[in-house]
């Protein structure tokens, strides 16, 4: 979008925030110091807005803009809800799509809003996070209402005194949030905010900037500051809250994939496939003996594994045994796998046993094959 002839220029932030309407995928809304709305995938745009900075002035005004919207979101339970935050700390509404705007940034500190989200459960919840890093403010700033913004409720409670980048409400359940910080943090709550746990496990210290949920596979993707993607399976973590009192407890597994054969060596193309992946829970730390089994019940693979308190992973790379890289020569050839199949995954420790079966899926799915059975 441009700014009308006579008007003042535009004023976009450094990550200008912008999003596909859930109702409507035609439908794009940008946000400069104004909102934007597009009904035809950004070939024409509509101002449905005036300008929801303070409107700084030169002594403000630097290299990089300041008075920019840095944050939209729309409800994916009523069209026209939508959220609107801006790098001077306002947050507004506006539950008409634009005709009307309401300023509900009272209660909230002055601070750049770096996210705010509606709640895909509760019409009237919305999340704020704000950060204060750029004024060398280091605390965490995190708000809910529960009433269109109207009133604010501080949730930061236990969390460190980190920069708050992001938050989102996890789609499956409304009780549990996320958060990544800008000192590489990534936080799990169960109780909408009272308690919150760390997520970090073996991320690097890095900023977390962004977080994206995919609810059909149950994955949770963050975006980091120069460190790459990472994905987490969000199963043990969703259902953590259900089997915190066993003993023991063997998530189910997803169904393994043969990685495709690279056609110039014998060696496998790895990003083709998929490892078969362990998740379980241990109430208390203790020696694990895993055996993998094959249809006739015979030992294909076993690992032994000192476990933790908590949830545990272990991920098998569907070689029957561990083999050792041929440096002879450049073009090595892969390491044996198993077949495809449905093997038996079973769990031994001093008081239990337990079983589960694993599907190892070939490299090339046929047509309909690849529905989900977990």
């Amino acid at each position: 979008p441009k700014a009308k002839k006579g008007d003042p220029s535009l004023r976009f932030n450094w990550m200008t925030p912008f999003l596909i309407s859930h109702h409507n995928p035609f439908i794009l809304y940008v946000g400069a110091n104004k909102v934007f709305k597009s009904l035809n995938r950004g070939d024409d745009w509509l101002c449905i807005s005036p300008d929801l900075t303070t409107q700084p002035g030169p002594e403000k005004q630097g290299n990089v803009p300041f008075g920019t919207i840095t944050t939209i979101s729309e409800s994916p339970i009523q069209p026209g809800l939508l959220y609107v935050g801006t790098d001077d700390g306002c947050v507004w509404v506006t539950r008409n799509d634009g005709v009307t705007w309401t300023k509900i940034s009272e209660g909230l500190p002055p601070k750049w809003v770096s996210r705010v989200e509606a709640s895909p459960h509760h019409l009237g919840t919305v999340y704020v996070s704000l950060t204060g890093y750029r004024e060398d403010d280091f605390s965490a700033y995190l708000y809910k209402s529960s009433d269109f913004g109207q009133t604010w409720t501080k949730i930061v409670n236990n969390l460190p005194q980190e920069s708050i980048n992001v938050i989102r409400e996890d789609p499956l359940y409304a009780d549990i949030l996320y958060i990544g910080t800008d000192q590489g943090g990534i936080f799990v709550s169960y109780d909408g905010g009272k308690n919150w746990y760390s997520l970090c496990a073996d991320l690097p210290t890095t900023p977390v900037h962004d977080i994206a949920i995919q609810p059909r596979e149950r994955e949770m993707i963050i975006g980091t500051h120069g460190r790459s993607v990472f994905v987490i399976d969000l199963i043990p973590v969703q259902e953590y809250p259900k089997i915190k009192d066993k003993e023991f407890y063997l998530f189910p597994p997803r169904p393994a994939r043969l990685p495709q054969q690279r056609d110039y060596t014998n060696d496998w193309i790895w990003e083709t496939g998929r490892p078969a992946v362990f998740h379980f829970y241990l109430k208390q730390p203790q020696k694990i003996e895993i055996q993998i089994l094959n249809d006739s019940r015979e030992i294909v693979r076993k690992f032994v594994k000192e476990a933790k308190k908590g949830i545990n992973r272990l991920t098998w790379n569907l070689a029957p045994a561990p083999q050792k890289k041929d440096l002879s020569t450049v073009y090595a050839p892969g390491k044996t796998l198993v077949k495809p199949g449905t093997y038996i995954v079973r769990f031994s420790a001093p008081g239990f046993q337990h079983e589960e079966k694993l599907r190892v899926e070939p490299a090339y799915l046929e047509i309909g094959d690849n529905k989900k059975n977990y």
